[in-house]
């Protein structure tokens, strides 16, 4: 372990205004302070990030290269693995960082140590975990934190992203027998089944997506996981929720969006609909629960990513918006630290 007040000089995705490119830039980070961590590791819709210029990322894998004095974990080494800043351009202009603690589209990151998940995986490996930090985390905590479904209940996952096929695998590593992925993606729908999914439909062939899930659960789904957002989406699950169901929300629905439901049916069905963030979980536990998951077989992530050299970053972006991948993820490997 070592504490350094010395800045380093390594690249970094820069965005420089709202809507505008990541473009791969030599930045300095400053010296770590006591409770911070050195990791070797939104722009569109204007989130509040601080400012700008800025580098994003929140979905970062990396190996620890300093530590500061004042880490409380000191477990936390030169060479640990962690799923996880004071940052400037090299003329000085400061740049925002530390995006949800980490700012990890950078070849190095300064992250705060309750940013800081420290995982044993193989180095093999290492490449297709870094989602568990937020979207994988968030998927399978609904359904094992939140839903908690038995193995002869039914549940639905609605959206085949990396959120909602990290429910599926979940439910899967649970026992539960009755798994139904919707999408409006065949090949998504393809994927669910292979990595755990018990029916797929998808709700285009359908008058409504209500209708689609009674055809094969009549009485209607015990339990449902929402990861599209999509307030019609939402409308119709809630009709399908059987006696007793509930319906968790993880996708988030445009501002003012309200949901059609009929108070009356749910208080009588016993029906409930709960917003869900994070999956209401400790990444602590749960990110390591994950990585044995997945060396046991029950949650196969290397299915759902596809990798990408750092400077294919705009081909990455645009196969996601394409549908043409699930999970892109960048590897700086082809990068020099400086």
């Amino acid at each position: 372990m070592m504490a350094s007040s010395q800045s380093l000089q390594t690249k970094a995705f820069v965005v420089d205004h709202v809507g505008g490119p990541f473009t791969l830039k030599n930045v300095i980070l400053d010296g770590i302070r006591g409770d911070e961590i050195l990791d070797i590791v939104v722009k569109d819709v204007g989130m509040p990030v601080g400012g700008f210029p800025v580098v994003l990322g929140h979905e970062g894998l990396g190996i620890v290269r300093q530590v500061g004095t004042d880490v409380v974990d000191k477990s936390l080494r030169l060479g640990d693995t962690t799923n996880t800043s004071p940052i400037s351009l090299l003329d000085g202009q400061a740049v925002h960082g530390q995006f949800f603690g980490q700012s990890s589209l950078s070849r190095l990151a300064v992250a705060t140590e309750k940013s800081v998940v420290k995982i044993d995986a193989r180095p093999e490996d290492l490449a297709y975990l870094a989602p568990l930090a937020c979207g994988y985390l968030t998927g399978a905590s609904t359904v094992l934190n939140v839903l908690a479904p038995r193995r002869t209940e039914c549940i639905a996952v609605l959206g085949m992203g990396a959120v909602g096929l990290a429910a599926v695998m979940a439910a899967k590593s649970l026992g539960v027998e009755h798994i139904l992925a919707v999408d409006i993606v065949d090949a998504k729908l393809a994927t669910a089944t292979e990595v755990g999914a018990s029916y797929a439909i998808n709700p285009r062939a359908f008058a409504n997506l209500n209708d689609g899930i009674r055809s094969v659960f009549p009485s209607g789904e015990d339990k449902i996981v929402d990861a599209t957002g999509i307030i019609a989406v939402l409308n119709d699950a809630a009709r399908a929720l059987a006696h007793g169901g509930t319906l968790a929300l993880v996708g988030v629905p445009p501002p003012n969006a309200q949901l059609q439901v009929d108070a009356l049916d749910l208080l009588l069905s016993c029906k409930k609909i709960v917003g869900v963030i994070e999956g209401l979980c400790s990444p602590q536990e749960t990110i390591p629960r994950q990585v044995k998951l997945y060396y046991e077989g029950k949650f196969p992530v290397h299915k759902l990513a596809t990798l990408y050299a750092v400077e294919e970053m705009e081909k990455a972006i645009e196969d996601f918006k394409n549908g043409k991948v699930i999970k892109p993820i960048l590897s700086w490997g082809s990068v020099d630290q400086s």
